[in-house]
């Protein structure tokens, strides 16, 4: 399996947060991928880490770490599930630069002092 199990794209839609049994809570929501051939990829939050989309909106731009899954169900059937453990909004170029702008402007002060 690959080490890159990241996601960056849009936010399409969050749905609300389903009770399946009383030790697990599942919401879900779906992020269209900015590759060659962007794809619309349902994710799963699982019990705590469902409070990691409060703070996002549909539209926001997000990178989403995530575990890949798979299991055999006592009918046989194999599944598949993608489950995030960390949302963040994608870094722009502009957002990088600003903070990259403000090290240097306090490098050059320390750099200025008499000693």
């Amino acid at each position: 399996m690959s080490n890159n199990n990241s996601l960056t794209g849009t936010i399409l839609e969050i749905f609300q947060a389903q009770s399946i049994t009383p030790k697990l809570t599942k919401l879900e929501f779906i992020l269209k991928t900015e590759d060659q051939y962007p794809q619309d990829v349902k994710i799963e939050l699982i019990n705590d880490k469902t409070k990691l989309i409060q703070k996002y909106k549909v539209g926001d731009r997000v990178n989403v770490d995530l575990n890949i899954r798979g299991n055999k169900a006592k009918n046989g059937n194999y599944y598949n599930s993608i489950q995030a453990w960390k949302i963040s909004h994608e870094l722009t170029e502009a957002t990088i630069g600003m903070n990259d702008q403000n090290p240097m402007r306090q490098e050059e002060t320390v750099n200025d002092m008499p000693f």
